[in-house]
């Protein structure tokens, strides 16, 4: 997908929601939500590129703007809307076996089914965390 203004308009504010929801976790299941999100690489080190599209939480955000809702407001639904499409992502990777993602090692390849099945679990129950208490998102 080619980036666009209106999805590159919103990326940072979505990534600076994913950040707000998961900063302070610090247990490996975190780390593998890190690296699904491609903040990090296997090790937990910085990965040595830029986000990458965050295209349903910026339409997230497209929509509240057009219906004159604050990026702030609508933050927390953004965050929520992203953690469940990587957690749909692990999953669907884990059905098919996948190894690969978009040219990198998958979290099941990485870390093996059980971890790759609790990573998709977690960012679920993390997603309905930002919606729960917006607070955990709101940027």
């Amino acid at each position: 997908m080619t980036d666009t203004p209106v999805i590159a308009g919103h990326t940072r504010t979505v990534e600076d929601a994913l950040h707000h929801v998961l900063r302070g976790r610090a247990l490996p299941l975190y780390r593998m939500m890190a690296y699904q999100l491609g903040w990090v690489n296997e090790q937990g080190e910085a990965a040595g590129f830029g986000p990458p599209l965050r295209v349903l939480g910026s339409l997230v955000l497209e929509v509240a703007s057009a219906s004159g809702a604050s990026d702030g407001l609508a933050s927390p639904g953004a965050a929520a809307v992203e953690l469940l499409r990587n957690s749909w992502q692990i999953h669907n990777e884990v059905a098919g076996r996948c190894a690969e993602r978009r040219g990198r090692a998958s979290v099941l390849s990485v870390w093996g089914l059980a971890q790759a099945i609790n990573a998709g679990d977690g960012m679920h129950a993390v997603a309905r965390l930002a919606l729960v208490d917006p607070s955990a998102a709101a940027v």
